[in-house]
């Protein structure tokens, strides 16, 4: 597989062997922290020829953006039956990143085979003959190695970063201070903004197709992670685009002291670059008829908007979220009513009432 444009910025310091490399350490960053929403992502293999070249940490910032604390990696085994058994219990334990660690030898596993092209898969019960359990599996699994290898058939399921410092001896390279785990680590949520801003950006432009070719298997997290990716390296609309690549620029660098409220630009680009709606100019219905259409597709609005966040974030957004939508200037689409009457309850939030079909 591979990966599209990736932020001029990300991973300065990390010696990419190629720009195909930078993007897919971007995709696995973002695939991380968005997984929730993802039914199942390729397995990244990061490599490099000798240790201490930055595998191992490239996976931590993509664990400590997505939960805040470093990873705790599986070790290897030769023993083919135990390592599915501790692969087993990782899933179980509903991870949100896989992390298996110097793996130098050839990389074979029928679980990862069904965990990376599904959602669940079947483990049997520890202990207990003839009785499983279905078991989610969508986490990200990233696996590193100086000489790691995989086996057939995993080679379509796989992402592959490779990382050559060219130097003899990696673990006596100087790196910048602070460190960027320590960036993130001071402000978290800086980096989930970033996320956020990359994957609404791509919508802003209006979800353009970014290739011909079809990752089979992977059509969920090729729409949403591989393409809103490649809008760092779009022209339209321009402003995403700057907004994009100038925040993902900026990220591992702690420069702005920004205010809670500063970060919520971010949930407001995807209606910033909306195609403007424009007010039907012969209204064939009345005023009460008119107002009563306006408000179904505001709240209908609100309520995707708040689904969608809950979804890919997996917390209550926060009380300014619809801002926009709730303002005086609001204008619906031009014309029809939306699919679904959602109605707004003071005490429930909202309640679905009836399927509408108008015209």
């Amino acid at each position: 597989m591979v990966c599209g444009a990736s932020g001029s910025r990300f991973g300065a310091e990390t010696a990419f062997k190629n720009e195909g490399a930078r993007g897919a350490a971007l995709s696995l960053v973002l695939s991380t922290v968005l997984c929730g929403a993802i039914p199942n992502t390729p397995l990244y293999i990061i490599k490099a020829p000798k240790g201490a070249s930055g595998k191992t940490y490239l996976v931590q910032i993509a664990h400590v953006i997505a939960t805040g604390e470093k990873c705790v990696p599986m070790g290897r085994t030769k023993n083919a039956e135990e390592f599915e058994k501790r692969l087993s219990s990782l899933f179980m334990e509903g991870r949100q990143l896989i992390f298996l660690d110097n793996h130098n030898d050839v990389l074979q596993s029928d679980l990862i085979c069904q965990a990376v092209t599904g959602d669940k898969v079947l483990i049997r019960k520890f202990g207990v003959l003839g009785e499983n359990i279905e078991v989610s599996t969508r986490a990200v699994t990233a696996a590193t190695g100086n000489g790691i290898s995989i086996a057939e058939d995993l080679d379509r399921r796989t992402l592959l970063i490779e990382i050559d410092t060219g130097l003899e001896k990696p673990q006596f390279k100087k790196y910048r201070k602070p460190a960027p785990l320590d960036l993130i680590l001071a402000d978290r949520a800086k980096y989930i903004k970033a996320v956020l801003t990359i994957s609404l950006a791509y919508v802003a432009a209006g979800c353009p197709v970014v290739t011909d070719k079809q990752v089979l298997d992977f059509e969920d997290w090729e729409r949403r992670i591989q393409a809103a990716e490649a809008i760092l390296g779009f022209e339209s609309p321009p402003d995403a685009v700057a907004y994009a690549r100038d925040y993902l620029a900026q990220v591992f660098e702690d420069k702005e002291n920004e205010e809670i409220g500063d970060r919520m630009d971010a949930l407001q680009i995807s209606r910033k670059f909306e195609a403007k709606k424009i007010a039907p100019q012969t209204v064939h219905v009345t005023r009460r008829e008119e107002t009563d259409r306006k408000e179904a597709w505001r709240n209908y609005e609100i309520w995707q908007r708040r689904r969608k966040l809950i979804l890919a974030t997996h917390q209550i957004p926060p009380p300014n979220y619809a801002e926009d939508l709730l303002s005086p200037d609001y204008l619906p689409p031009p014309e029809g009513w939306p699919p679904t009457t959602i109605v707004r309850d003071a005490a429930s939030g909202f309640r679905i009432v009836r399927d509408k079909e108008r015209g």
